[in-house]
C-alpha cells in the first residue's frame, strides 16, 4: 500500500505531452518532405528541402529519450515486478506488435504456404522487418527487456551524471564515425556478418545508447534539469539557432556537391 501511495504521489511530467505531440507531428513532416522531394526541379529548391529534412530528422532520438525518461521516472528506486510489468506491456505492446507484423507480412509477401509464411512472419517479428515503422516498437521491446539492468546501471552512475554522459556521448560519436567511415563508405558492409550489422543497426538498442542514458539521468535529476533550462534559456535557444544554421549550411554544401557530380539528375533520385 505504501509503495502505491508513493507512486501516486510522484508528480506528473506535463512537459512530456507537448514533447510527444511535437515529435509525432515532426515524424509526419519528415515523411511528407522526403516523399515530395521529387517535386523540386531546381538546385536551390532541393537544397532548401534537404536542409529542412535534415533539421527535422531528430524524431527517433527524441522518442528514445522520452521512453527512458518515463520508465526511469516511474520505476527507479521502487520494487520492480517483472510479472506486472510484462502483463501490462503484453496487452499494450507485444500483442499489437505481433498482430501487425503478421498482417504486414501477409500483405507484402506472395509466399502464403503455411510453413513459408510462418517462418517469414517469425523472422519479421524478431527483426521488425514486416514494415519500416515497426522498428520503434522492436526497440521499445528491447529496452523493456533490459530495463532492470538499465535501472541498476543508473543506480551506479547517478552520483556522476556528467562523467557518465560524457563517456556515453563520446561512445555515441565514435559509433557514428565508425558506422559512417566503415559501414556506409567502407568495405565492411559487403562482407560477412557486417552486412547484417549494417542492415539492422537502426533496430538495435545500443545504436541509441546515449539517448536512453540521457533520458534516464534527466528523470533522476528532473528538478535540476528544469532549473538549468529556465536559468540558461537564452543560451540554449541561441545555441539551437547556431546549430540549426550549421546543419543547413552543411546540408547546402552536400547538396551542391551531389549536384555538381550529377548535373543531369535531380537529387531525389539518389534517395
Amino acid at each position: 500500500m505504501s509503495a502505491q501511495n508513493n507512486q501516486q504521489a510522484r508528480p506528473y511530467i506535463y512537459e512530456l505531452d507537448p514533447l510527444r505531440a511535437v515529435t509525432a507531428l515532426t515524424v509526419i513532416a519528415v515523411h511528407v518532405l522526403a516523399f515530395t522531394q521529387f517535386l523540386n526541379h531546381t538546385t536551390a529548391g532541393v537544397q532548401v528541402q534537404n536542409g529542412i529534412i535534415t533539421s527535422v530528422h531528430f524524431t527517433r532520438e527524441v522518442f528514445m529519450f522520452i521512453t527512458a525518461l518515463a520508465l526511469t521516472y516511474v520505476y527507479f528506486g521502487r520494487p520492480f515486478s517483472g510479472k506486472r510489468f510484462w502483463a501490462k506491456r503484453s496487452i499494450g505492446v507485444l500483442v499489437p506488435y505481433g498482430i501487425w507484423s503478421i498482417a504486414y507480412t501477409w500483405v507484402n509477401t506472395s509466399q502464403h504456404s503455411p510453413a513459408a509464411f510462418a517462418k517469414l512472419a517469425l523472422f519479421n517479428i524478431l527483426t521488425g522487418n514486416a514494415s519500416y515503422q515497426l522498428y520503434y516498437i522492436l526497440l521499445s521491446i528491447q529496452f523493456y527487456l533490459v530495463l532492470p539492468l538499465f535501472l541498476l546501471l543508473l543506480k551506479h552512475i547517478q552520483q556522476h551524471p556528467w562523467r557518465a554522459l560524457s563517456i556515453s556521448f563520446a561512445l555515441q560519436v565514435l559509433l557514428m564515425y565508425l558506422d559512417y567511415r566503415y559501414l556506409q563508405q567502407g568495405t565492411l558492409a559487403s562482407s560477412g556478418v557486417w552486412q547484417v550489422v549494417a542492415a539492422y543497426q537502426g533496430s538495435f538498442l545500443l545504436t541509441y545508447q546515449f539517448y536512453f542514458i540521457l533520458g534516464g539521468l534527466v528523470a533522476l535529476y528532473l528538478k535540476q534539469a528544469r532549473a538549468f533550462v529556465m536559468r540558461h534559456g537564452k543560451w540554449i535557444v541561441g545555441g539551437f539557432v547556431l546549430a540549426l544554421a550549421a546543419v543547413w549550411a552543411t546540408s547546402c554544401c552536400r547538396s551542391r556537391s551531389f549536384t555538381n557530380r550529377l548535373p543531369m539528375r535531380p537529387l531525389c533520385c539518389n534517395r
